[in-house]
This record gives structure tokens, sequence and C-alpha cells, in this order.
């Protein structure tokens, strides 16, 4: 979640070196549950039986695939079903893909990184823009990178043309039945999740997340995640944000479009959540993630959601940024130097977008010490 005006944030990753595999998280979740064990344990048996077939064959799936096992899945439901409505499985979206791209991973065997782009689907000139700039490697240096682009349905007909064709010359769209708005966006994020956690992706190492107005400077990024710097604390590594407190209607005032009624969320402090503009994750802890969604009442603000109350519910860290991982604004007369003097770069004006994005991936090629391994 962002306040504020439609920005453009600058990613820049800083440099350091690849990692090693991190300890199997079942562990984690284990140690310390939410209520008592054995209550749980039994609770899950008993109501697993008249649980639908749906939830079963996703278990199965699951299981089969090797993202859970049997004693993961209890350990999440002892986490994430806490309250009486949420202890029987409820999937918040049940739409069919329309583009599913089930096929990414394996026509890209070793792919190790993987950057989801939430999109609107009629912004295909910003997609156009990523793809001409930072999404348009696919390798660097012996790192593969995989970007897929997030929609809702298409409001006119004539318009899921264009997206068809679109999807027929880069094969990076992955679109489901929702209608697109902000408060669908937690569907499109678990979108984004259950298609992570359902896709047969088995040498994915870690996902990042972005919007459609970010830009990622894709050398810095790699060169960080190189590093064991993630696997001390498994979660999100963001700007986390902590002690905001909701934004509620009143009578004689305009409402915000973060405006969120009691009802919908009756506390009085968001749990520390990460900020939408981007995070990383460890690929292998999304499918508990997924899970833990369908045991976790939902609300329409996705970042305090996803990275906020799933992750409070399952233990995860939010890793703050290390000092110099803010993010900064300007203007649109700033020069080069400038643009990359910083890690996070805001544009004060949308339509400075396409300048700005050009001008950050020729300063990023020109700085880059292995632009000449990237194809």
């Amino acid at each position: 979640m962002r306040f504020g005006c439609r920005t453009l944030t600058l990613i820049i990753i800083s440099e350091m070196l690849w990692s090693t595999r991190i300890l199997q998280f079942q562990h984690t979740i284990l140690l310390k549950p939410k209520r008592e064990w054995a209550t749980a344990e039994e609770e899950f048996h008993r109501r697993k039986q008249h649980w639908p077939q749906t939830i079963h064959r996703l278990i199965r799936t699951l299981e089969r695939n090797e993202k859970l096992s049997n004693s993961d899945i209890r350990a999440v439901y002892s986490r994430c079903a806490t309250q009486p409505s949420d202890l029987d499985p409820v999937l918040l979206e049940e739409s069919k893909f329309t583009i599913g791209q089930w096929d990414f991973c394996s026509n890209r065997p070793h792919l190790k990184l993987i950057i989801v782009v939430h999109s609107y689907s009629g912004n295909s000139y910003r997609r156009n823009l990523i793809r001409s700039t930072w999404g348009s490697l696919r390798r660097v240096g012996e790192e593969k990178i995989g970007i897929l682009y997030f929609i809702g349905q298409a409001p006119k007909p004539e318009e899921q043309i264009r997206i068809n064709r679109e999807n027929t010359i880069y094969r990076d769209l992955v679109q489901r039945n929702f209608t697109e708005n902000y408060h669908n966006m937690t569907h499109k994020h678990l979108t984004v999740i259950e298609w992570l956690t359902l896709a047969e992706c088995p040498w994915l190492d870690y996902v990042v997340k972005v919007d459609d107005d970010t830009f990622v400077d894709i050398f810095h990024l790699t060169r960080f995640l190189r590093v064991d710097r993630l696997k001390s604390t498994p979660g999100f590594y963001c700007t986390a944000t902590s002690g905001a407190k909701p934004s509620r209607p009143h009578t004689n005032k305009q409402h915000n479009k973060w405006t969120i009624t009691a009802k919908e969320f009756p506390k009085n402090i968001f749990p520390t959540y990460c900020e939408g503009f981007g995070y990383i994750i460890e690929a292998e802890l999304v499918p508990y993630l997924y899970l833990c969604s369908l045991f976790t009442r939902p609300i329409w603000i996705d970042d305090v959601y996803v990275t906020g109350m799933l992750a409070d519910n399952l233990g995860f860290k939010r890793q703050k940024f290390i000092p110099g991982h803010a993010y900064d604004r300007v203007g649109p007369k700033v020069d080069s130097e400038q643009l990359l003097n910083n890690i996070f770069l805001t544009c004060y004006h949308s339509e400075y977008l396409p300048e700005t994005f050009r001008r950050l991936w020729e300063n990023a090629l020109t700085r880059s010490a292995v632009m000449q391994y990237a194809v």
C-alpha cells in the first residue's frame, strides 16, 4: 500500500554475492504454534473430512509436488485457523485463469528468479516500457530471470483481443477473470501466490514482486541475491511500515482510497507490512502464504493482508531494507548521476514515466560491470 500520488520507484539493490538454500521452514513454523497443538491436530482431522473436493485436490497437489508435506499443512492450520470463522478453508478467488502460462518454468530450466509484476489490464504501455528497459533481459551473468505480468479481466471485448495479441507476442501475461479495481487487489495478490504455489518451478530460489510503475536495476538485484542476506530470518525483505492506523470513513470528511471500515478490519493498528512498490521473498515460503490465506479472513488492502496479516500468522519477519535501500523522490529534471545515487526513486509526475525509465536504464547499463553478459 502506498499513500500519495502514483509513483515511479527505482529498486537498485546493493552489490553482494549468490547464496545457499535456507533451512526447511517447517521447523520454524512448528516451534511456536499459536494455539495448543493437540487441539489443533484433532480439530484439523475432524473438520478436514467435510472440506470441499477442491481443497482436497489442492492439498494432494501440494503434497505431490513436494511444496508442502502433510505435517506442514497441519502446522499452517494451527497457526492460521485461529478464529471460529476461519476453521474451514475459503478460496477468495475461484475464477479460472484466462491465460495461465503453466509451462513458463519448464520452458526455462534452472530459472532461479521470477519477478512478478502487478499490472492493470489496460496498462500495455507500461508493460512495453518495462519490456524495452529493465525487463528486456533474460539473463544476467549466469542467472536466468523470468518476468510475468499479472492482470485481471479486460473491461471490453476489444481490449481482450489486444491482450490476447500481446500475449501471443510476449508469452508473459497471466490473466484471471476478476474485475480490476482497488478493492480487488487482494484477489490479484493471491492469484500471484496461487500461481507460484501451483506452478512447477523446481529451481526457483526467489520471488520479487513489483508494481508496473517500478523500475528495477536488474544488475544490482541479482548481485544482491548472491549473498545469504535473506536467509537468517525467513520472510519478506522490503520497506516495512509499522504502527500505521487504518483510515476510517467519516460522515463529514472526504474518504481517501485506503478507507477501510471497522467491520472489515476491527483493530486500530495495522500489523507491520511491506509497502507495495516491491518486496523480495524466498520462493519456498510462498506456498505457506497461500495455504494460510485459506484460513485467514481477507481484507481488500493487499499489502496489509499478505505481508502483514498472513506474515504475522506464520511468524514471517519483515526484514527492513538495509541502510541505503530506502527510496527517495526526484522531480522530472534531475541529472543522471543523481538518478543512481539513490536506491529507490519515485517520480512526482507519471507523465515522465517513459523518459525516466529510459534514462534510468541507460545509466544502469552504463554502470553495470556485467552488461556484456546480458542477453
